[in-house]
């Protein structure tokens, strides 16, 4: 039985090698290449092992390990049995890169004090992404700071909870180091840090912040003295000072409307997440075993929402997205994995303050992500597998020494993936947004310079650039590529609801008005809540019908502009704008087709 369990993680990835290979479910070739590749690390790294008196011995607890390769083989899983094929490849790297980099840490038996470095150079990083976050808030029309760190590609981002995460992962061990002997640069750092925080407006982050400091009081590890007292004054006077200091002509937001959800924002803060949640609950109802796959939420979520513009990528909440794309054993198996790192601090945290600070770092992220999700950035995942994986290797019983050679080895491969997988991203990114300057010309010579771009964009990477390659298409009066396009993507993705709707489109005004209506009405049952676009192409199609149900559109319309008006952020950015007046106009609502016009044009001038 002994020698059995002992190859029990062995077992468990091949089965995993074996389920990927025979169930793909139509994953493309080159999907499942990259996805064998970017195991391979993860084999190496996992199955370091030694010869011991003719003996196989693996390298790490083989309870760890299994709970592990269990969680890994469950990934596969939700990808093989996706309802979408070739479709959450971010997800999927996001997991297996933090995975790996879990066990490279606690493999390399990485010493306290070098944690500790590491830690200190992570949170001057951190004070100087504050700086270089503070100028964008000064200059910008983004009215919460953030930075770049959050998502690399991107000199400047949009993202503030995610900057806000970052710096809450680093919070508890600045505010340690209060205590050290030399503590004026600790001072600065913190101040500047936690001013930062605020700054961000996530109030995910700051309760999750307030908690920190409040349990560092109960434990004693910080108390109400002068250094304390210095650090608040400093997080006041650096918040008013930055508020004063942000131009009034690139628009303010309100300390006491933020954090009191009296702004604008509270229905998509609150409301929208109580129906994310609740969607999500239903889709794990419907694919308990392996969820729906990875990345699948905004399709599929639509099916259940309740209100207008309120989808999102993902359900706002970490656990509730593993379980609706991957199923409730990999959600328990990745609880387990936490629950593990932090029952090996339970005895340490309260005399050893790098215990402490992990633990600390490790609880605040998962609380944060229980309001919100911002794992889907690679830094932020990273920072988290790696205090997971710093918690496992400092408190674990049995270690052994790893080899430096096959250490060495495997960290360069894995750099290598790394570096060349970034560098292609980068590479696809850069071609979109050309093609995106390019398809927005009326010079059908840039349209045409943009579908020589578009053919380098491999769709594992980009699902929404085939559609833009598509409107494109149209556009150059290529239909037959267009068609073509659209129902490759919907064979890829059945609940990809903007393709149907395209495809309808193109039929329209051909002898296929029957396709028309069909793919139009499959557009609206999949997601009858996110694009007026549809509503605009179900009246093209049948003027009369749209004529007859005027008000129910009315209604509809009335809805959207108050949604407009209250919630901009979520609707100006979107083509909604152009066809609830598209609508108006073609419905002969003259006075809702002039409000529309006027709150959308004035709520454009805030945003740019």
């Amino acid at each position: 039985m002994k020698k059995i369990f002992s190859l029990l993680p062995a077992i468990l990835f091949f089965m995993l090698l074996i389920v990927s290979l025979l169930h793909r479910g139509g994953i493309s070739f080159q999907t499942h290449i990259l996805w064998m590749i970017v195991l391979l690390p993860i084999a190496l790294s996992v199955f370091m092992i030694k010869k011991n008196n003719g003996q196989i011995v693996s390298r790490t607890p083989s309870m760890l390990l299994s709970l592990i390769l269990l969680l890994l083989l469950t990934i596969a899983a939700g990808w093989v049995y996706s309802q979408m094929h070739d479709f959450g490849l971010i997800s999927i790297t996001t997991l297996l890169g933090g995975l790996t980099t879990l066990l490279i840490i606690i493999e390399m038996d990485i010493a306290e004090s070098a944690i500790e470095k590491a830690l200190n150079i992570l949170c001057v990083v951190a004070a100087l992404l504050c700086m270089f976050g503070l100028g964008l808030y000064f200059l910008t029309s983004i009215d919460r700071l953030s930075s770049t760190f959050v998502h690399l590609p991107y000199l400047t981002t949009s993202y503030p909870n995610a900057f806000a995460l970052f710096l809450l992962s680093v919070t508890p061990h600045a505010l340690l180091q209060l205590n050290r002997f030399c503590n004026r640069p600790w001072l600065i750092i913190n101040a500047l840090t936690l001013s930062s925080l605020l700054l961000t407006f996530s109030r995910g982050a700051l309760i999750m912040g307030i908690g920190i400091i409040v349990f560092l009081f109960i434990l004693r590890k910080i108390k109400f003295d002068k250094k304390a007292a210095l650090v608040l004054i400093g997080v006041i006077a650096l918040t008013a000072v930055f508020q004063l200091m942000r131009p009034d002509s690139l628009g303010q937001n309100s300390f006491e409307d933020k954090y009191t959800l009296s702004s604008g924002e509270k229905a998509s803060s609150v409301s929208e997440r109580m129906d994310f949640w609740k969607g999500a609950l239903s889709i794990i109802k419907t694919h308990p075993l392996f969820g729906a796959g990875p990345d699948t939420f905004k399709y599929i979520f639509p099916q259940y929402q309740t209100s207008l513009l309120s989808n999102s990528d993902h359900p706002h909440n970490m656990f509730l997205k593993q379980a609706s794309e991957f199923g409730i054993p990999s959600t328990l198996l990745l609880l387990g994995l936490i629950i593990y790192a932090l029952y090996g601090l339970r005895k340490t945290y309260r005399t050893n303050n790098i215990h402490l600070a992990l633990g600390l770092s490790m609880l605040a992220i998962m609380g944060h992500n229980l309001l919100d999700y911002n794992l889907n950035f690679t830094s932020n995942a990273l920072i988290f597998y790696a205090i997971l994986g710093a918690s496992i290797g400092l408190t674990r019983t049995s270690g052994h020494q790893t080899p430096k050679r096959a250490l060495w080895v495997i960290l360069l491969i894995l750099t290598s993936i790394m570096f060349v997988g970034g560098a292609y991203e980068a590479y696809e990114r850069m071609l979109i947004t050309q093609t995106r300057d390019l398809t927005a010309s009326a010079d059908i010579s840039k349209k045409q310079e943009a579908e020589n771009l578009f053919a380098k964009i491999h769709p594992i990477f980009y699902e929404d650039a085939i559609l833009l390659r598509a409107e494109n298409a149209i556009e150059m009066k290529n239909t037959k590529l267009a068609k073509e396009l659209l129902k490759n993507t919907i064979l890829r993705n059945s609940a990809y609801a903007q393709a149907y709707n395209l495809l309808s489109e193109t039929y329209t005004g051909s002898a296929s008005k029957v396709l028309a209506k069909a793919n139009n009405a499959r557009a609206l049952e999949l997601d009858p809540w996110n694009d007026l676009r549809y509503y605009f192409q179900k009246i093209t199609l049948d003027p009369q019908g749209g004529t007859a149900n005027k008000d129910a559109y009315q209604k509809l319309l009335e809805s959207y502009l108050a949604l407009l008006q209250n919630n901009a952020h979520e609707t100006v950015r979107s083509g909604n704008p152009h066809y609830a007046i598209k609508i108006a106009e073609a419905l002969s609502l003259t006075e809702l087709k002039n409000k529309l016009t006027s709150t959308a044009e004035l709520e454009r001038k805030k945003i740019h």
